[in-house]
């Protein structure tokens, strides 16, 4: 895996590539300014798989190199590590939102940057066999034109959503925010109701319209609140939201459903498409750090699948079974 890492200060560069090459990536290119790094990105004749940035740069910061990053598509999914000595929530919220995978607070712990390192290259490992999947490099047959080439349990990328990131960097943003906002943070998922259905009607470009607009639907139903978010496949979307007091589950469903309803959604035969979404119970986050993501996103995608059947009057065995399926 290339690294390209920026920092104004020498030692720290000098630092972070004896970190890297300890935990076995040796491959680290350094920068001194977002400047730089962009004129690097832009040059098709080199490429990286990961970057680190730091915040305090001249000029530009890192966080606005980050969004520029990532607008250029050889690097809009690669892993960004962002390196910052700030711990408030605003400028977690801001680096996740410009599209960071992570975030590594400064003085760097050694242990904790060199685990950064290896998740960001099993992610980038993950990237590579979806694209040669994609594309038929491993050998694979390509799917007919009729076919999706995604599975349903697939995170598929949604973009022009604001604050939607992807889900292994919503995880990390859990793991971000600081003690002191846990207690008023909350998880809730949402579900689309027919998602198995469409996705066998839909074609791949309906699909993908369906997931954005109800994407657009929650990032305006939870715009008041502090809030981030995921698509984890399945037609569920995660939101992490910095409220103590949320409405009612029900509430938020009806504001979401709402907006959908006043949108027009059609397969392209120009048969007509109602989408109907499900919201769960909102699960407060846990205090120990270890316990927060593990539980706490799958205790919240149960509570939206719990939702979903009781709107369909599923008996409980039944829904044991689907559940524990």
């Amino acid at each position: 895996m290339k690294i390209l890492a920026v920092d104004n200060d020498p030692f720290v560069l000098d630092f972070l590539s004896e970190m890297a090459a300890k935990a076995d990536f040796p491959e680290i290119s350094t920068a001194a300014s977002g400047e730089v790094v962009l004129d690097m990105l832009r040059n098709e004749n080199i490429s990286f798989d990961c970057l680190l940035l730091d915040i305090s740069l001249p000029g530009m910061d890192g966080i606005e190199l980050c969004s520029l990053a990532r607008k250029i598509p050889a690097y809009s999914k690669i892993p960004i590590i962002i390196l910052n000595a700030r711990t408030e929530r605003d400028f977690i919220n801001r680096a996740f939102g410009a599209g960071a995978t992570d975030y590594v607070k400064k003085p760097l712990d050694i242990t904790v940057f060199q685990a950064c390192l290896r998740m960001a290259k099993k992610l980038w490992t993950t990237l590579n066999e979806t694209a040669a999947h994609a594309t038929g490099i491993d050998g694979g047959e390509l799917p007919n034109a009729d076919e999706h080439s995604f599975a349903l349990s697939h995170e598929i990328s949604i973009h022009g959503i604001k604050y939607l990131i992807r889900y292994m960097a919503l995880a990390n943003y859990m793991n971000q925010i600081p003690e002191g906002d846990m207690v008023c943070s909350q998880v809730v998922g949402i579900k689309i109701d027919t998602i198995e259905r469409i996705y066998t009607r839909a074609s791949e470009e309906e699909f993908l319209y369906i997931l954005t607009q109800t994407a657009d639907a929650i990032s305006n139903t939870f715009r008041r609140y502090d809030y981030m978010m995921a698509y984890t496949g399945s037609g569920v979307f995660i939101v992490v939201a910095g409220k103590e007091n949320l409405e009612t589950s029900v509430e938020l469903e009806d504001k979401i459903q709402n907006l959908l309803d006043g949108k027009v959604f059609e397969y392209g035969n120009g048969e007509s498409l109602t989408i109907s979404i499900s919201v769960g119970n909102p699960v407060r986050l846990s205090k120990s750090r270890t316990q927060r993501v593990r539980n706490t996103f799958d205790r919240a995608i149960v509570r939206t699948e719990s939702r979903v059947l009781r709107k369909h009057n599923v008996p409980r065995s039944r829904y044991m079974r689907l559940i524990n399926g």
